[in-house]
């Protein structure tokens, strides 16, 4: 099942699709995640700026989107739990693969920052 589900995040990762989803609602998914696992977990704590952050990658896909956000929620909604998960292996299973894509999705949202006006200026 883990195998599976960070096969399912490595693809999203490397998909190439319209800006709007890679990186911005990836992104977005990726921080609404942290901030998920954080709020049922002893082993992350809550930052409020991860919301913060998720929403405003959240904004930048639907902007991006010519303005829907349905299909930018949806992909968010879809992709929310691997992220979560990811989080988990990668925080309390100490799981390689799990970190080496956080480290990944990191380094690719920290990189698209600067791209967006919704983003540009995340602390």
């Amino acid at each position: 099942m883990k195998a599976l589900a960070l096969l399912a995040l490595a693809a999203a990762a490397n998909a190439q699709s319209p800006d709007a989803l890679y990186p911005a609602a990836q992104c977005a998914a990726f921080w609404f995640g942290r901030d998920d696992y954080a709020r049922s977990s002893a082993y992350l704590p809550v930052e409020p700026t991860d919301i913060t952050r998720a929403q405003a990658y959240r904004s930048a896909a639907v902007h991006l989107n010519d303005d829907n956000a349905a299909e930018i929620d949806a992909f968010i909604r879809d992709l929310r739990p691997t992220m979560t998960f990811m989080f988990d292996a990668y925080v309390f299973g100490a799981d390689a693969q799990a970190q080496d894509m956080h480290d990944r999705l990191t380094r690719i949202c920290a990189e698209a920052a600067p791209l967006y006006p919704e983003t540009k200026n995340l602390p």
